[in-house]
């Protein structure tokens, strides 16, 4: 349901989004969000690395070998606010095109090397935007709300703090 409502979120002819299509993405929407997800992954499980828990101890995704349910845990509260929002902005501002992607027949959809480069710049702008942590009532960026979430998750486990509270953004 949300990924229907979200395919509604493109404004640019020829920009076109029907399902999440993960492995591998087959068109220039699922692409960006498999991009954008993966660098969001790594800045989670940077940050949750600092406090020193382990990445594959997670609650919502099932543990598996091999797979950091703990990070994909405390992704979800991002997901939509930094990756969702940013690919729909860099289509709907046309800071991206259909021209910065290709595609040979039924191979998987891939940026062009500038292309990438436009969206790590959008990302790392996204990531330096400032906001201000529910929290603490600091002017953070997102990169540093994720920090102090993790943070915070790491203070309610270990007893210092009575309940997670989510970042609520509007």
């Amino acid at each position: 349901l949300y990924f229907d409502g979200f395919s509604r979120g493109f404004l640019v002819e020829g920009v076109h989004f029907e399902k999440r299509v993960r492995r591998p993405p087959k068109d220039p929407v699922n692409a960006l969000l498999s991009l954008g997800y993966m660098l969001l992954f790594n800045v989670v499980i940077s940050a949750v690395s600092l406090v020193g828990f382990d990445p594959y101890l997670g609650t919502l995704h099932s543990l598996d070998y091999g797979r950091p349910s703990l990070v994909l845990d405390l992704m979800e509260e991002w997901r939509s606010v930094i990756v969702d929002s940013l690919v729909l902005g860099v289509f709907n501002l046309k800071s991206l095109t259909l021209d910065d992607f290709t595609q040979v027949q039924e191979l998987p959809v891939k940026l062009t090397d500038t292309g990438f480069r436009k969206f790590i710049i959008q990302f790392e702008r996204k990531m330096n935007q400032k906001i201000t942590h529910h929290l603490t009532g600091q002017q953070l960026s997102y990169r540093d709300c994720i920090r102090e979430q993790v943070r915070h998750f790491a203070r309610v486990i270990r007893g210092e703090e009575d309940r997670y509270q989510p970042m609520i953004l509007r």
